[in-house]
């Protein structure tokens, strides 16, 4: 009897601790950026690129061949938006930007092979959803490589 009293002993602190415990509360997942939270009119801000700040029409850029220098999205809806350049519309009479088809996964718009990828998940409802930042991830000489834009929500 006591070799059965000395096991119970033995193991019932152990059921208890095994049984007792309280489940942790799940961890909530971050809030993701969803398409929905894209739908409107972003206005381009600035564009870091190698170094330097831009926040204006940079002939220079334009002249090495670069596109998109002041890119703005606009009529975001859920699966279509126009891209528009203000430097563009400053010399081309009667641009108003192209529509494009675009998806989005990983924080990533594939606008038709045109990829941008969201740098501020962390921090886009902190400023209400208010200020976007993506980095252009196509290598081409054409686009900003790297470069990170800012835009604003209107």
């Amino acid at each position: 009897m006591k070799k059965v009293i000395y096991l119970f002993v033995l193991f019932f602190p152990l059921v208890l601790m095994s049984t007792n415990c309280k489940k942790d509360d799940p961890t909530p997942e971050p809030q993701g950026i969803t398409v929905e939270d894209l739908v409107g009119n972003w206005d381009y801000v600035s564009l870091d690129f190698n170094g330097t700040h831009y926040t204006d029409c940079n002939s220079d850029l334009r002249d090495a061949g670069y596109g998109y220098v002041n890119l703005s999205l606009l009529d975001v809806s859920t699966s279509t938006m126009t891209l528009y350049d203000n430097c563009i519309a400053e010399s081309v009479y009667g641009y108003v930007g192209i529509e494009y088809e675009f998806t989005f996964s990983n924080n990533v718009l594939d606008i038709e092979g045109f990829l941008l990828e969201i740098q501020n998940v962390e921090t886009f409802f902190e400023t209400n959803g208010e200020i976007l930042k993506f980095k252009i991830l196509n290598h081409t000489i054409f686009y900003f490589d790297g470069g990170v834009y800012t835009l604003e929500k209107r």
